[in-house]
């Protein structure tokens, strides 16, 4: 999975920021999903670390897709530098996250599996999510 862009119009940008509360309610892929319930950032690695204990789990009898993608540069400056000399270099790359996103969504063969699963996944994540289902 790519967690970087390979290539931006700039090379740095401004701080994230957040904008007003998502409604992105309907899961589009799967039968399970994580919706967050707070304003965040969230990290490639924390993205990362969050789809490989999904697919442990999961193995080949279900799906994971991934509804966000960390596209915005986050800067830091080395330990013990003075102020000024300009913006920091890269340290990692990453996604605002407003309340009522959708991270991501499974589909897995069983919901008592898919909530296993997901439980791991929350713990993964830096903010506050709830799990939702695809009601049919």
């Amino acid at each position: 999975m790519l967690l970087f862009p390979k290539k931006t119009k700039y090379k740095k940008y401004q701080k994230i920021a957040f904008n007003k509360t998502c409604i992105e309610d309907k899961l589009v892929f799967g039968n399970l999903a994580i919706k967050s319930e707070d304003y965040g950032i969230i990290t490639s690695n924390s993205i990362e670390s969050a789809r490989i204990s999904i697919t442990r789990s999961l193995k080949k009898v279900g799906f994971l897709w991934f509804r966000i993608f960390p596209d915005k540069p986050i800067t830091k400056k080395p330990a013990e530098v003075r102020m000024g000399n300009g913006k920091g270099s890269i340290d990692k790359w990453g996604i605002s996250i407003n309340p009522g996103k959708i991270i991501l969504e499974i589909q897995s063969p069983t919901k008592k599996m898919g909530l296993q699963i997901l439980k791991v996944a929350q713990s993964k994540l830096p903010l506050r999510t709830k799990i939702v289902f695809l009601d049919k």
